[in-house]
């Protein structure tokens, strides 16, 4: 099901606020969109779109909007909220793209009463192919969920959670996840690097690049879990064994990986007291 949106308040277009905004324009079901920042060089690629306009700070817009999209640094949030108190009502929905701070942050910033929603996308949203965690607040509607899935589907896969916590947890994995990859790729063009590979660190990482993007293609065109793939590559006694006895092993990248997800949900932990 798909429906026009008269009109969305994007606040902050960085990174994550200009690819929902790219996602949003492809898609073309929104009427108006206003972009507020006080940094016009950050909108002015946008201008030149017929339905998008700037605002330099909240109190210069006069319009209701039906949503308002918090893309700032959560370090920013506390110093801006008090400026939008003036659009809580039943009409305007918020949601929140900004990690670690809660619904109860908002609602301590913004009253009781606000409609809020907490998203979390991640990095390749930019084009188009992010994963978005989603969790709402009990006082929205069916129909506002449908507004925050056509919204955030603009860039990607939507997963709904009915436990706050569980942002923290699925953001450490789908958030954290891509710098997680960029790591492998990483370690994994040194480790050929130091084993001998006679290539410089350019040309192995992009093997290595062309190679995880070629075996993400097969698993997703394969429609074979990644263990029952993971088994028909890896000969008995063979080489791929060999390096996966030490890769997969007790101490290894289960091990790792766990240790790390669980130090980044602390520290969102950590986060989410912050004022």
């Amino acid at each position: 099901m798909s429906f026009t949106l008269k009109s969305v308040a994007l606040v902050g277009c960085g990174n994550m606020g200009g690819a929902l905004l790219r996602g949003w324009l492809r898609k073309k079901f929104i009427e108006n969109i206003y972009i507020i920042t006080p940094r016009q060089e950050s909108v002015s690629p946008y201008l030149e779109t017929n339905n998008v306009r700037w605002i330099p700070h909240p109190s210069q817009l006069d319009e209701k909007p039906e949503c308002i999209i918090l893309a700032v640094k959560p370090q920013v949030l506390g110093q801006i909220l008090d400026d939008y108190q003036r659009f809580v009502s039943n009409e305007t929905l918020f949601i929140s793209v900004a990690a670690s701070k809660t619904k109860k942050f908002f609602k301590t910033h913004l009253g009781d009463h606000v409609k809020i929603a907490r998203c979390m996308p991640n990095t390749p949203a930019a084009v188009g192919l992010g994963v978005t965690l989603a969790v709402a607040d009990p006082l929205l509607s069916a129909q506002h969920r449908l507004y925050i899935k056509q919204l955030m589907s603009a860039v990607g896969l939507v997963q709904w959670f009915d436990d706050e916590a569980m942002i923290d947890v699925g953001g450490a994995v789908t958030g954290c996840g891509p710098a997680y990859v960029f790591q492998f790729i990483e370690s994994l063009s040194e480790a050929a690097l130091s084993c001998g590979l006679k290539l410089d660190l350019e040309n192995i990482q992009n093997l290595v690049q062309t190679m995880v993007m070629g075996s993400m293609t097969y698993l997703t065109h394969s429609g074979k879990p990644a263990a029952v793939l993971r088994r028909e590559v890896t000969s008995l006694h063979g080489m791929t064994e060999a390096a996966l006895n030490i890769i997969a092993g007790a101490e290894g990248l289960t091990e790792l990986l766990t240790k790390g997800i669980a130090a980044a949900v602390q520290r969102a932990q950590e986060m989410s007291n912050d004022k």
